[in-house]
């Protein structure tokens, strides 16, 4: 930890700046995209960015920047300033994220993917479809997806529920599937990690085996 400030920090709840705090992530993100470009294994005219909550709302503004061979972006519940405890459902100043997404519809480069649960304890059901029709009506292009509801907060449903999103997720990856496209991928443990894993029956890995078998690009597979 640096002990410097947090640089992507939003602001304090009646003072939220989205749009400046996407802009510190965007620009972290496209450092860790150029580095990773410059691997001799990797096609850099071809690739996808995803992310989760606020990294979705990330991902989107990656979405409306000149990054070249960046080919589409998948948003998993993303957004920010909200508190499931607090004021759930109810970010703070959710008109202000609203203007930021329609800001990036209006300069949007690929095509996006929206996945949000329809209990999402931090931004509703509602505010995520008016999100997306901003971003939709500012010129942006995309796709959006109710997925259902998971236990008490659906926020969590990507890791929490493979099965809600899988299908849709897989078939935007194998748009961008060929010989020079690289995967990474982590699957989740139900119980435990590393050596104290006991149990992944929530998970299905033969799928992702046979997923794995059949692409024509490489991938990294970590347990």
């Amino acid at each position: 930890v640096s002990g410097g400030p947090d640089a992507d920090y939003s602001g304090a709840c009646g003072n939220k700046n989205y749009l400046e705090a996407r802009k510190v992530a965007i620009d972290q993100s496209k450092q860790v995209l150029n580095h990773v470009f410059d691997f001799s294994y990797i096609d850099r005219t071809k690739g996808i960015v995803v992310g989760q909550s606020v990294g979705g709302f990330t991902t989107i503004g990656l979405s409306a920047e000149n990054i070249p061979g960046l080919k589409g972006a998948i948003n998993f519940a993303g957004g920010d300033g909200g508190d499931p405890i607090k004021s759930a459902e109810k970010p703070c100043g959710d008109y202000l994220i609203k203007d930021t997404f329609a800001k990036y519809g209006a300069s949007n480069k690929v095509p996006t993917l929206w996945l949000y649960s329809v209990n999402d304890k931090f931004w509703g059901e509602q505010l995520p479809k008016d999100w997306f029709a901003a971003f939709q009506k500012a010129g942006g292009k995309g796709q959006f997806i109710s997925l259902p509801a998971y236990k008490e907060d659906g926020h969590s449903i990507f890791r929490g529920d493979l099965n809600a999103w899988k299908n849709d997720f897989e078939k935007f990856i194998k748009q961008y599937d060929h010989e020079g496209a690289f995967f990474y991928c982590d699957p989740p443990y139900t119980y435990g990690a590393g050596y104290a894993v006991t149990s992944t029956k929530d998970f299905e890995h033969e799928r992702l085996r046979d997923c794995l078998k059949n692409i024509q690009g490489r991938f990294l597979l970590s347990y």
